[in-house]
């Protein structure tokens, strides 16, 4: 997907695929990118049930569960590419045929090292399948890392939902090991747009816990986004998430390397 979204304390190490980092995957695939270590092409694969599927701070599956599947491909150049899928519900579903029951994402970028820095670049195409109307749209996206430990994370796209709206998200978030497998996070973003005028802040800390190939993430996410200032059906249909309470999520995650 995309180098921006979200990163949030997460990143695939050595073929593991923690909850995190999945997350981090479907919201800014590029971004977990950025601290793979240079080593020669590897392919790896990773599958995620969450409680919530909750991009740029809002919940993308109406606050049900949902299932991401994702594979990637990294090379020791610094290139990489990929693609994941999910299932999605938005909180205004119209009845005309224009509801998103599925979203899928193809990325690609590179990535590249500078000791303790790390930069990003990717582009990436977010589909819709299955919806009579074309909401499909790219993004660009970059990201900085510092010591694996920081992220400033960005991305941009002139047409948001394939609806002509330029819409710009950005996200601060810092990951810390504090032993046994643990790590604690938090991050702090912001997306607007103004073509659907739509401009809120977004926030989320937790704890992950890496277990052999498996990770288990618990994080909260909450945001200022009132759904109550959107007065109409049609925008509301635009909005990049469902409109919903701060929330506690849960993620359980695997990760696969090929031929493991």
């Amino acid at each position: 997907m995309t180098g921006a979204k979200i990163v949030r304390a997460m990143r695939i190490r050595a073929g593991i695929a923690t909850a995190c980092a999945a997350a981090a995957v479907a919201s800014g695939g590029a971004a977990a990118q950025s601290t793979v270590p240079r080593i020669g092409p590897r392919i790896s694969g990773y599958v995620t049930v969450m409680s919530d599927y909750r991009n740029r701070g809002l919940s993308q599956s109406g606050g049900d569960p949902a299932v991401l599947l994702g594979a990637d491909y990294q090379h020791g150049s610094g290139f990489f590419a990929g693609a994941r899928a999910a299932n999605v519900e938005y909180a205004v579903p119209a009845p005309d045929g224009s509801a998103r029951h599925a979203e899928a994402a193809l990325y690609a970028g590179y990535s590249r090292r500078f000791r303790r820095w790390s930069v990003t670049g990717s582009v990436g195409r977010y589909t819709y399948p299955g919806s009579d109307y074309d909401w499909d749209y790219g993004e660009v996206g970059a990201s900085i890392g510092f010591r694996d430990r920081v992220f400033l994370t960005a991305s941009w796209t002139d047409d948001f939902f394939n609806v002509g709206a330029h819409a710009l998200s950005h996200e601060l978030a810092v990951a810390l090991p504090v032993g046994a497998g643990f790590e604690v996070g938090a991050g702090i973003g912001r997306f607007r747009s103004s073509g659907i005028d739509v401009d809120y802040t977004h926030w989320n800390a937790g704890a992950s816990k890496r277990i052999g190939r498996f990770g288990i993430d618990l994080r909260y996410y909450d945001s200022s986004h009132d759904a109550g200032r959107y007065g109409t059906v049609q925008p509301r249909r635009m909005l990049p998430g469902a409109p919903s309470d701060g929330e506690w999520v849960l993620s359980v995650s695997r990760g696969f390397d090929a031929g493991s």
